[in-house]
């Protein structure tokens, strides 16, 4: 994990779902200790922390990082420039370019008049699989173990808006990872891939994997 690669996590805070303030929470950070600060929010809550973030003159200070739909392009909407600079890793980025993105992102905007984010991804590549799956087993769901086996084999060489995919023996799937900035665009903060991460299998990173 984090600390065996040679980080140091400083401390961990922990707000209730729903926290309307996080300035008790917020206000233990000691800007001089750290390197960045990592969150995990959703919702309106990710859009109070990172205002509040602001607020307290802590962007100044410290690096703000986030999982990918603590800051996807729906969240950024509503936080609007306090979320500007701060990096994201997600599965999914509007900006990937290839066809396929291209593609899906033109239509989510046609039919829904917003950005596309991570859900919609994930919504999609679930559709393409089991489409793919279905047609190649011509219909014929019977069989569970057949229906695993298609779906893995749908997975080889798809090509998806979040790039290529493959699975692992535990039948996990394994996509590239994007590091995204939410930046200032066309007058609105977005979000924008920077860096593009190979696939890494979860046993490379989960620790339980390897205990006998």
């Amino acid at each position: 994990g984090f600390e065996d690669a040679g980080g140091k996590v400083v401390t961990e805070l922990y707000p209730s779902l729903g926290a309307q303030d996080f300035v008790q929470f917020l206000s233990r950070i000691d800007p001089s200790q750290l390197d960045a600060a990592y969150i995990v929010v959703f919702a309106g809550d990710a859009v109070r922390l990172v205002k509040q973030w602001e607020e307290l003159g802590l962007k100044a200070k410290v690096p703000l990082l986030g999982y990918g739909t603590s800051l996807d392009d729906n969240i950024l909407d509503a936080i609007g420039k306090p979320a500007e600079g701060a990096l994201s890793i997600s599965l999914y980025s509007a900006t990937t370019d290839n066809r396929e993105n291209k593609e899906f992102v033109k239509a989510i905007r046609e039919k829904t008049g917003t950005e596309p984010v991570t859900f919609h991804a994930t919504a999609w590549v679930s559709i393409q699989l089991i489409s793919k799956a279905v047609k190649d087993l011509k219909g014929e769901l019977g069989d569970p173990d057949r229906v695993a086996k298609a779906l893995r084999s749908a997975g080889e060489d798809l090509a998806t808006p979040v790039g290529r995919i493959r699975f692992d023996q535990h039948n996990q799937i394994i996509p590239p990872f994007y590091i995204r900035q939410a930046k200032i665009v066309e007058g609105k903060v977005r979000n924008v891939g920077i860096d593009e991460l190979s696939p890494v299998p979860q046993e490379a990173v989960w620790g339980w994997w390897r205990r006998k």
